[in-house]
């Protein structure tokens, strides 16, 4: 496995995910994920602000569900409809 396939794998992308997000080719995220060749730094650029919209999307959802007041007990008073 290669860096590449483990942020990959973090950000949770198929190959044809990852090639429509990224506009390349399948081949070239195989490429990637297989060998020891590295992605050009766009790619990389592009894999980092990725990762940072899913940290502020998750930060922005945790505040407007307001979990920083609850406790482990009120979990258990959720019903999910």
């Amino acid at each position: 496995m290669s860096n590449f396939s483990d942020v990959m794998s973090y950000l949770g992308l198929s190959r044809d995910e990852a090639a429509a997000a990224l506009n390349v080719s399948r081949d070239e995220i195989v490429r990637w994920c297989s060998t020891s060749e590295a992605p050009p730094i766009h790619i990389w650029q592009a894999l980092v602000r990725m990762l940072d919209e899913i940290r502020i999307s998750a930060e922005e959802a945790a505040k407007s569900a307001d979990l920083d007041h609850l406790d482990a007990s009120d979990l258990n008073r959720i019903t999910l409809t």
